[in-house]
């Protein structure tokens, strides 16, 4: 870092490099422009850290517009919610804030934050987003929503980060994906335990995803051959289960009651079981949509 050579692809390690002559306040470290703090030290807001780390301070939000010259800002546990409504500076680059009391992403939270390259939301309690919750975020090229009970994920979330290349999702069960969720966006990396993720990804995108055995991205009967043959055996099932209920009704007499009664009851216990024919009906109509 400082030593004249470009070693981040970005050239992070060359930025700030000018080194100024600051006192650091009691209970923080410091480095030449990043500061650390874990308790309510307010003073450094004076100073001009491209780099500040803030860790259990309730009263956060009584400094967080003062911090205009950060590039990397770190909020770690201090209770900071989405009614936090004052903008972060413009001129971040890396947001981190995890451990913190989110519920949800109000539309357009960070839309002043266009610059901003790295989100980190992980370990919240978010359960809800929309369509719009990162709208303005048309330089984003890394997002952690890890570890939030989250349950949709709405059509176009990333659909204006097109630079967005790692997505981490860990820990997270989805109940409804929009098959559009990937959208205008091809992420390079996603991490995700969700299979259903890995299902709709772009294909030129790498999916670290935990699937069952029993669980596939494929049609429920994915080749034509077994498509019609399943539809075959259906049709012959019926028809002799209906043939056979048709003649020991129509044809018993009173001697075998007790016998006709039985294979009634089973001719009539076997179209129930056929009710497994819907499987071929459901992949014949959502063929191009469902997840199994």
């Amino acid at each position: 870092m400082c030593d004249g050579f470009k070693d981040c692809p970005s050239g992070d390690d060359e930025q700030h490099c000018q080194l100024k002559r600051v006192e650091c306040p009691e209970n923080c470290e410091c480095l030449a422009f990043a500061i650390s703090c874990t308790k309510d030290h307010s003073p450094f807001v004076q100073y001009p850290f491209a780099a500040v780390t803030i860790i259990s301070s309730p009263l956060v939000t009584n400094y967080l517009a003062k911090l205009i010259v950060a590039v990397v800002l770190v909020i770690n546990s201090c209770h900071l919610s989405e009614s936090y409504e004052r903008q972060f500076s413009p001129s971040l680059l890396h947001l981190d804030l995890r451990h913190n009391m989110f519920l949800s992403i109000p539309g357009h939270y960070f839309h002043e934050n266009v610059n901003l390259k790295g989100l980190i939301l992980s370990h919240n309690n978010i359960c809800e987003l929309f369509s719009n919750s990162f709208q303005s975020l048309s330089s984003l090229n890394f997002m952690s929503l890890s570890h939030n009970p989250l349950s949709t994920y709405p059509e176009g979330l990333f659909v204006q980060s097109p630079c967005l290349e790692y997505l981490s999702m860990k820990n997270i069960r989805f109940f409804y994906i929009d098959r559009k969720a990937f959208q205008n966006v091809q992420p390079k990396v996603i991490i995700s335990r969700d299979y259903q993720i890995c299902c709709i990804k772009p294909s030129d995108s790498v999916c670290f995803g935990q699937f069952d055995w029993f669980k596939s991205c494929c049609n429920l009967l994915e080749k034509q051959r077994i498509f019609v043959a399943h539809i075959v055996v259906f049709d012959m099932h019926i028809c002799v289960n209906l043939a056979s209920l048709v003649v020991h009704l129509a044809g018993s007499d009173k001697s075998q009651k007790a016998y006709t009664a039985t294979v009634a009851s089973l001719n009539t216990n076997n179209f129930i079981l056929s009710s497994y024919g819907t499987l071929w009906m459901s992949d014949l109509i959502f063929r191009e949509s469902i997840l199994v």
